[in-house]
């Protein structure tokens, strides 16, 4: 989105999508006017909700690119509907892939898109001609996107034989023997000369969040009690899935966890309503 760096030579794709609030409403670094939000749900998953609120609504124009209705896209001037997973051809992975898994699969969809929804990657195309940037999306299938995507590694076609995906390499462990790691030293760094060069402290150090006993003591006096996000729950990922209704009624509302002592000190117990201010939110403690 915004803030774009270079580490090592080569320049992240990716932007720090928590600052976009900053830009909207204090025009800094830059002002923003303008915002496509595609598969995502800042107004209810994202930290201090109600500033991406306030900068959603106080944007020019707003597109929302999602399969719901969600809390975001009802910000929207205008709301595309996406396709599913199974109305699309797509390059699936699992998440191994983070940790260096080498395994993809070939996603071939199984019927037409529904309605007037369409694959993300006809709306992004669309969206580029009709703005006169059509030369740089010269796909017009998802296979044609999927066989680009794949040509590098050579691997598409073994891809297309295997529906059910394919290893397309054997883990390595000792990578590191053959192929420099791109750190200044070569090394895996405890000590980052790269984090020094930008100004940063070059070892891991603790800080005390933006708010905290520590940080914000009178801020503290009215709410002691730190709220973290704690472990992933399995029945949903932010509000992905909570539109499955097998999978909401499982765990129908979010929760919190408390220790027993803090509990006892506050009078809290389970099925407890409570108000978590910076999002205005009622979440019950499980």
């Amino acid at each position: 989105m915004i803030f774009f760096v270079t580490l090592w030579g080569r320049k992240s794709p990716y932007g720090i999508a928590t600052l976009f609030p900053q830009a909207a409403l204090e025009n800094k670094p830059y002002p923003v006017r303008g915002a496509i939000v595609a598969a995502a749900n800042p107004a209810t998953s994202f930290p201090e909700a109600n500033k991406f609120i306030e900068a959603f609504k106080s944007m020019d124009f707003m597109m929302a690119i999602d399969l719901f209705m969600t809390e975001t896209a009802e910000l929207a001037d205008l709301f595309l509907p996406a396709c599913t997973f199974m109305e699309k051809d797509a390059l699936a992975y699992v998440y191994g892939v983070v940790h260096g898994e080498p395994f993809a699969m070939y996603h071939h969809k199984v019927i037409e898109p529904v309605g007037e929804s369409k694959p993300d990657r006809w709306i992004w195309t669309e969206l580029a001609r009709r703005l006169g940037f059509g030369e740089f999306f010269p796909w017009n299938t998802d296979e044609e996107v999927m066989d680009n995507l794949l040509a590098p590694s050579g691997i598409g076609e073994e891809l297309k034989a295997n529906p059910m995906g394919k290893y397309f390499d054997k883990q390595d462990y000792y990578a590191y023997e053959k192929k420099k790691i791109l750190t200044p030293s070569g090394k895996i760094e405890i000590y980052s000369k790269t984090l020094e060069d930008a100004g940063y402290d070059p070892l891991p150090k603790y800080l005390e969040p933006a708010q905290s006993p520590v940080s914000t003591p009178e801020l503290a006096k009215e709410y002691p009690l730190i709220l973290i996000s704690g472990a992933r729950r399995k029945a949903f990922t932010h509000t992905q899935m909570r539109h499955v209704p097998q999978l909401r009624s499982l765990e129908p509302e979010p929760f919190a966890e408390m220790h027993q002592a803090t509990a006892d000190r506050y009078g809290v117990r389970t099925g407890s309503a409570f108000v978590y201010p910076p999002a205005m939110a009622v979440l019950p403690f499980g």
